[in-house]
């Protein structure tokens, strides 16, 4: 047996063990919830597609519904992080993140208009003010707050730089599945979620996938017009 074969299979049974423990994780927080949520992005298309959280994935995007709260468990604790806020359970290996990278990533998303050199120059004016030092644990969920405008709910900051929001039908009509072991909820109509949010070629596993900033930076511009 090669060398390679067994880090191969090593670095497998490390991400079927962090992905057995999201889900772990998330049959013990859904009776915490207290309201109307629903999985979404990556764990969407993992349910969707695969019939199971991806394989790659360290997270897991929870959407709460206005009025919706989390009493977390004993054990857990949550941590306000930029764009949305984290919840975990504090016995687990602290997260390892460049909190300089981290940085430069949200400032590139707030400007997609801008080359790497710019985005570098912008985030160097807030860095030291404006900088979070990451305290959860791997894996961990992201928790989104939805705010409901005229015919959808939005995601704050989301919604403006990367065109993610869901209709009422979307999110008023939630649906469950059984398909992880356990009941959760994903909204109606998953399939049209998941092509607004990955694009028409969803169904296709593209290891190297990135969100076209600039396509929702036109599209932005556009509806302004």
């Amino acid at each position: 047996m090669s060398k390679y074969y067994e880090e191969d299979q090593l670095e497998i049974y490390a991400k079927e063990t962090r992905r057995k423990e999201l889900k772990d994780m998330l049959e013990e927080i859904i009776p915490y919830i207290k309201g109307k949520w629903f999985i979404g992005k990556g764990g969407l298309l993992g349910i969707v597609r695969n019939g199971d959280l991806i394989l790659d994935d360290h997270d897991l995007d929870l959407y709460l519904l206005p009025g919706t709260r989390i009493e977390l468990p004993e054990g857990w604790a949550k941590q306000k992080y930029y764009v949305d806020q984290k919840i975990y359970r504090k016995k687990n290996f602290p997260v390892k993140l460049n909190t300089w990278l981290e940085y430069l990533n949200l400032t590139k998303t707030k400007h997609p208009e801008m080359n790497r050199a710019a985005v570098m120059k912008e985030a160097r004016k807030t860095y030291d003010k404006n900088k979070i030092k990451p305290c959860f644990t791997l894996p961990w969920f992201d928790i989104y707050y939805l705010e409901e405008n005229n015919d959808r709910y939005e995601i704050y900051f989301w919604t403006e730089y990367y065109g993610s929001y869901f209709t009422k039908q979307e999110v008023e009509n939630i649906q469950k599945t059984n398909v992880l072991g356990f009941e959760v909820n994903i909204p109606y109509n998953a399939i049209d979620c998941l092509e607004r949010h990955f694009g028409k070629d969803w169904k296709t596993p593209n290891r190297n996938y990135k969100k076209d900033l600039t396509k929702c930076l036109k599209k932005k511009f556009e509806k302004s017009d």
